[in-house]
């Protein structure tokens, strides 16, 4: 934004830029050079000397004049100047005109700047079309990555119960093993071990790259189908108790509703607690939500707003997670019941 955070003027084919970084736009210094740089818009110094230098006129700098002299009617003050909240109204922030040209662009940015103007509030995702496009693309990137982790935890935990209740040792033995081994490890440690152990020696000897987010969809997953297998398995167990004959069969859709119901509420705890724990993707740059949320408060320095931002997106993808496995209980009951009539 000129007058706060950078200030650039054309010198033929060379750029003369003064810049400071947003979190510094309200310290001291960050209030002399824009007050500075305001003051040489205002009374036409710059112009002054893009003449005395023969320079070629910049449409730029006369547009920046126009724009930080004007005064109002009654021609007492000017119409740029900071308000309570220490921002500058709307027409004077160049962000906004600079910025592309299409009506749906103008109105979101204009909704957004004329927020923050009044409010104090600097949600800059809804105003600025890159903060945006950001942000768009790691809640894409999240909901994705919970779904994704979601199906694949139900698949390997309940296929991990099936192979159990097979009773065929090797392949039991080999489950159980691997189950041990997922729900003791942190997933954190099993992306790590995965991506810079693994991943190192297949680079190394294969030259295969793994990718980022398979990585972390797969030992998401794998730690959570642990805690699924095992409440399926208890929940067989629990029904073994009036049916000694009881198993867990894929052929038999009675059995496999009969065994979720019972297991539904650790099942449930399960799956919501690894769809909290998708931001673990950031650690190795997968780009999802609180990557993209880190990066706009890095560059906008809106530390406050984005974060709780961040907490109620969570909050409501969470809500829209739990709803979800409720209606897959509710549908699994539905067909329990239409088999046992």
């Amino acid at each position: 934004m000129v007058g706060l955070s950078s200030f650039i003027a054309r010198r033929k084919s060379r750029d003369l830029a003064i810049a400071m970084p947003r979190s510094a736009q309200t310290n001291a210094l960050g209030q002399v050079i824009s007050d500075t740089v305001i003051d040489w818009h205002r009374n036409g110094f710059l112009l002054a000397l893009e003449k005395k230098w023969k320079l070629s006129a910049s449409p730029y700098l006369s547009n920046m004049h126009k724009l930080w002299s004007q005064k109002t009617a009654d021609e007492t003050a000017y119409i740029c100047t900071k308000n309570k909240h220490g921002f500058f109204p709307v027409q004077c922030q160049t962000r906004s005109l600079v910025a592309a040209h299409t009506q749906e662009s103008k109105a979101t940015r204009q909704i957004g700047l004329y927020f923050k103007e009044f409010s104090g509030i600097d949600l800059s995702f809804i105003y600025d079309d890159y903060d945006r496009q950001r942000f768009l693309t790691g809640l894409e990137g999240t909901v994705f990555l919970m779904l994704s982790t979601l199906i694949l935890s139900l698949l390997l935990g309940i296929g991990g119960a099936f192979v159990v209740e097979s009773n065929q040792k090797i392949s039991k033995y080999m489950v159980q093993l691997i189950s041990v081994y997922a729900g003791m490890t942190p997933p954190l440690l099993q992306i790590y071990l995965l991506l810079f152990g693994v991943g190192s020696l297949l680079r190394e000897l294969f030259e295969l790259q793994l990718s980022t987010w398979l990585v972390v969809v797969f030992c998401l997953s794998l730690y959570t189908a642990s805690s699924v297998m095992r409440a399926v398995l208890e929940s067989c167990q629990h029904l073994r108790i009036d049916r000694p004959n009881f198993r867990l069969r894929v052929s038999s859709h009675l059995s496999i509703a009969q065994a979720y119901e019972g297991a539904a509420g650790s099942i449930s705890a399960s799956l919501i607690n690894v769809s909290k724990a998708s931001m673990i993707a950031s650690a190795i740059a997968v780009p999802e939500l609180l990557s993209a949320t880190t990066s706009i408060m890095l560059d906008s320095g809106n530390v406050s707003e984005m974060m709780n931002t961040l907490l109620v997106t969570f909050v409501v993808l969470i809500a829209l997670t739990n709803r979800l496995i409720k209606t897959l209980e509710n549908k699994l009951r539905e067909k329990a019941a239409e088999i046992y009539e």
